[in-house]
């Protein structure tokens, strides 16, 4: 007889039969009975149901781009996360980057190597070569580092722009010390107030940059000359203002006082353009008016009568009294008590002075008189 421990186990219980269906009569709880028994009894007999991750506790699909509740605020956030990470990220699109906008083109009158062309009648054969200087030097006997004395025309016939150089420095040298800029690299920033293309009446300020690169002619400067010497070498504003205006007019020819097509240097400088003195007025009064001129700082140039059109006896009257004709000279004083004016030669060399206000007359047939 086998012993106690390997005595097999007992077999279960016979599985009780199911019990008949009742009518639907019987099913119905006898009155006074708890009525949760036959519900819970019913419930234990439905299948429980299987959780859906794509349905929400309402019953509807959640949206693909719905964003993840924060813990705590319901739903199974794993299962979100789950669903989240399986649906493909979309594309992202990449930032196109911009095409690159070209440099605006420098304009010439920009460009320091653009140099007009330096050639004229006179010095055909002119070629640049480097000036080291500095913008202005006051010099012996000048009354300001901008002064009448630094201005010297050379080979080139623009007597009328070097002259209302030298009368504008007589009256207001800082007006033409305001014109320019050294840029501290060799090149120098000069501002004209020239003629509008559209608007001829009216004048635009217009930077013109310059290099220190000057026409050449038998060795040394052709056209304007090198004022007074300083520690950094030779001023140089007259032949960078005269530079300036040729390389906006295109060359050192079109400057010439019978090819220019603006002879107002006063208004260059001031952005005004320039009146006129009659000299037909009597010596008097004429006097008068050059003395009220001077004294307002207003700057004055005369310009001589036209050697190709004065008759023979007017010509050798000119050269006796020392006027070239067909040539302008700048008003550096009046003596109305001596009835005389002090005129100044562009050249460097034959001045006028105490000049008589009735060979003024005689002799010269235009006056320029500057803005104040």
């Amino acid at each position: 007889m086998p012993s106690a421990a390997h005595k097999p186990a007992a077999k279960p219980a016979a599985k009780p039969a199911a019990p008949q269906a009742k009518s639907p009569a019987a099913q119905k709880p006898a009155a006074g009975k708890v009525a949760g028994t036959y519900a819970a009894a019913k419930a234990a007999l439905k299948p429980a149901p299987v959780a859906d991750p794509t349905l929400r506790p309402g019953g509807y699909s959640e949206p693909g781009n719905k964003k993840k509740k924060k813990q705590g605020q319901g739903g199974n956030q794993n299962q979100q996360q789950n669903q989240q990470q399986a649906q493909p990220a979309a594309p992202v699109a990449k930032p196109v980057a911009p095409a690159t906008k070209p440099a605006a083109p420098v304009s010439k009158l920009q460009d320091p190597a653009h140099n007009p062309d330096p050639t004229n009648e006179y010095a055909p054969n002119a070629a640049y070569g480097a000036v080291a200087g500095t913008v202005a030097v006051k010099g012996e006997g000048d009354a300001h580092e901008i002064d009448p004395n630094d201005v010297e025309q050379g080979a080139l016939g623009d007597c009328y722009f070097v002259a209302q150089l030298a009368s504008q420095a007589k009256t207001n040298p800082g007006r033409i010390k305001d014109l320019i800029k050294d840029n501290g690299n060799g090149t120098f920033t000069v501002t004209l107030h020239l003629k509008d293309a559209a608007q001829p009446w009216k004048r635009v300020a217009t930077p013109i940059v310059v290099d220190g690169q000057f026409p050449q002619k038998d060795g040394g400067v052709a056209y304007a000359k090198p004022g007074d010497r300083g520690s950094t070498g030779p001023e140089l504003w007259v032949m960078l203002i005269e530079k300036a205006f040729a390389k906006h007019s295109g060359s050192y020819e079109l400057i010439r006082g019978s090819k220019t097509k603006d002879g107002d240097v006063f208004g260059m400088m001031s952005g005004t353009n320039s009146g006129t003195i009659s000299l037909g007025m009597g010596a008097d009064v004429l006097l008068q008016r050059l003395s009220a001129a001077l004294a307002n700082g207003q700057a004055v140039s005369f310009g001589a009568k036209n050697k190709n059109t004065a008759d023979e006896a007017l010509q050798n009257e000119a050269k006796t009294a020392g006027v070239v004709l067909n040539h302008a000279y700048s008003l550096l004083g009046v003596d109305a008590k001596q009835r005389t004016v002090d005129l100044r030669n562009p050249w460097g060399v034959r001045h006028l002075m105490a000049f008589s206000v009735d060979n003024l007359k005689k002799f010269y047939d235009s006056c320029d008189v500057a803005a104040k």
